[in-house]
């Protein structure tokens, strides 16, 4: 098809197309009005044709597909302005999104001219796919309402967001990739709805002069949604490399680094068999009421402060902390650290069981470290169950600390191993209750654990 100046003749062979026909498009093209799609309109390239915004003055988007079902827009380059979908079975593939500055001086009306893809209500069976988001002023992909649709091989380079859903379920979001971000790489939102597959996304490099308090990815909505095997490189000053919630997520197998893991209102929410370096694991306070929360197997290494705390373990009805393995090597100029803080519960206690803890001093004085932390107060950690941990030291730091009178009454340390410590707990133990632990080359007992 040959090229027009202002790719009238785009629309014009849209219009003449029947349903599946495949339009091949050939050059460059300077778009200065919206190309409206129309149900099975095919856009096509071989190798690749330009699709031009012409005038940054005037609204609109290069296609828009949301009074139409199957259309497939591949192997294009789009220039200045994104797509809008919406209805059945679209496919976006192959493409290079780029450039959209999304002409601001149209106020309110221009933020949908701000997406690469913009699905601005419900759409079905959507797939974008292997597509490049490049210099894009907001979000590679913005989507409302997603159902059974495919999210996947995407790449995004110096966007303020990559994906960023609304109230969507049954989707699958796999095996994108991105760097220079200034916001979130992914965030989940709206509804809680069931099916919601995060996997295998591999997203790093935030800019320098990213918004201050953002996360590298927020998934704070759906039902049992899997977030498994991603890697996520965050810079320390984001807010977290996930902050997780909705109903029952299962949080697996990912590799998380510079950021903590932020469990925000999550009842029923499993982490498991995760590995973070230089972060840990946070519980936000928040408004959750029930359900509970596993801790399991997760790998923690170098994490800042604390490797798995909170403000307040309350709101549960049973939390778990078990088989974890936590390493910090301490210098003299690092604050001190804590490998797991318990604190007061108002349901079912804590239990800890499994943990493994190695404190490696860095020099010869290095900073305060304690395996456990203990913030109870006056008995409201009764029944909480620290056992079968393993704490190791190398001749620093303690086993655990407690902050307040009364924090270990009622609370039993069952079969704990102690190894090159030098203590076993500091400060008030009154009400402590300890049997058959082990204590290997540990120069005080204050508590007497080894009963």
């Amino acid at each position: 098809m040959p090229s027009a100046p202002d790719g009238r003749a785009i629309q014009h062979a849209i219009d003449r197309a029947g349903a599946g026909e495949v339009i091949m498009l050939s050059g460059h093209y300077r778009v200065d009005r919206t190309l409206r799609l129309k149900s099975g309109t095919q856009l096509c390239a071989q190798p690749a044709a330009t699709l031009e915004w012409a005038d940054e003055a005037r609204p609109g988007m290069l296609l828009d597909a949301t009074r139409a079902d199957r259309t497939r827009v591949q192997n294009l380059i789009l220039q200045g302005r994104g797509i809008a979908l919406k209805g059945r079975g679209h496919h976006v593939e192959n493409n290079w999104v780029r450039g959209i500055t999304g002409g601001q001086q149209h106020g309110h009306a221009a933020w949908n001219q701000r997406h690469g893809v913009l699905v601005v209500d419900r759409a079905e069976q959507l797939r974008v796919v292997g597509n490049r988001f490049e210099d894009i002023v907001d979000t590679g992909i913005m989507a409302y309402g997603l159902r059974d649709s495919t999210l996947s091989g995407n790449h995004f380079l110096r966007v303020r967001e990559g994906i960023h859903l609304w109230s969507c379920g049954d989707t699958l979001i796999a095996e994108n990739t991105g760097e220079g971000f200034t916001a979130m790489a992914l965030e989940v939102q709206g509804d809680d709805l069931p099916g919601l597959r995060i996997r295998d996304n591999r997203f790093g490099n935030w800019r320098a002069d990213h918004d201050a308090g953002y996360h590298a990815m927020s998934v704070v909505s759906g039902i049992g949604a899997v977030i498994q095997g991603n890697v996520v490189d965050a810079r320390p000053t984001l807010g977290a490399t996930l902050e997780v919630g909705g109903v029952a997520p299962e949080v697996r197998q990912n590799t998380f680094s510079g950021a903590p893991l932020v469990i925000a209102t999550a009842p029923d929410a499993r982490i498991q068999g995760n590995t973070l370096r230089g972060a840990g694991i946070v519980k936000d306070v928040n408004r959750v009421r029930g359900g509970q929360l596993a801790i399991r197997g997760n790998r923690i290494e170098q994490a800042p402060g604390a490797a798995i705390t909170t403000d307040q373990w309350r709101g549960y009805d049973r939390i778990d902390i078990s088989g974890n393995t936590i390493v910090r090597q301490q210098k003299a100029s690092d604050p001190p650290f804590i490998g797991i803080l318990l604190t007061g519960t108002d349901k079912a206690p804590l239990q800890v069981t499994g943990n493994r803890i190695t404190l490696l001093p860095g020099e010869a004085h290095p900073a305060p470290m304690a395996c456990l932390g203990n913030s109870g107060f006056q008995g409201d950690m009764r029944g909480t169950v620290v056992a079968d941990n393993v704490c190791e030291g190398r001749g620093h730091g303690v086993f655990v600390r407690t902050n307040s009178q009364g924090g270990h009454r009622g609370v039993r340390y069952l079969r704990n191993t102690l190894r090159d410590l030098r203590q076993g707990i500091s400060g008030d133990s009154s009400g402590l209750m300890a049997e058959r632990n082990q204590l290997e080359r540990v120069a005080a007992d204050p508590a007497g654990l080894e009963r």
